[in-house]
């Protein structure tokens, strides 16, 4: 199966010294990035309402544990775990939340769910 080029929108945050984190948690809190990207994942570029939409997110084991249960899995987005631990999900109640082993097999995922009609 060959992966279908999509748009792809990085969102990134790195201190000085390139860190992206500390003690599996964000090393800073601030309100203007996570309304950032909460508006750059849940934005999508397609107006026709009779073809829902939901923007994808992929993120590691780490990144996904260090959101809050509270606020996982994330709203409004097709959540995507990397992770070689298949069972990462077991007893989370994780709705349009899946886990991958690569990257090249969340990808391939997404060819796999783009086709499909996804309500939220």
């Amino acid at each position: 199966m060959t992966v279908t080029q999509k748009p792809l929108l990085l969102v990134v945050a790195a201190a000085q010294n390139n860190g992206i984190g500390i003690n599996n948690d964000l090393p800073w809190r601030l309100r203007k990035d996570m309304a950032f990207f909460n508006q750059a994942t849940t934005t999508t570029t397609l107006t026709d309402p009779s073809l829902p939409v939901m923007n994808v997110c992929i993120m590691g084991r780490r990144t996904w544990e260090s959101i809050p249960p509270k606020h996982r899995p994330l709203n409004d987005r097709y959540n995507i775990v990397v992770s070689r631990n298949a069972r990462l999900l077991d007893g989370e109640n994780a709705p349009f939340t899946v886990v991958e082993p690569t990257i090249q097999d969340a990808l391939k995922h997404i060819d796999q769910i783009s086709s499909v009609r996804i309500d939220r």
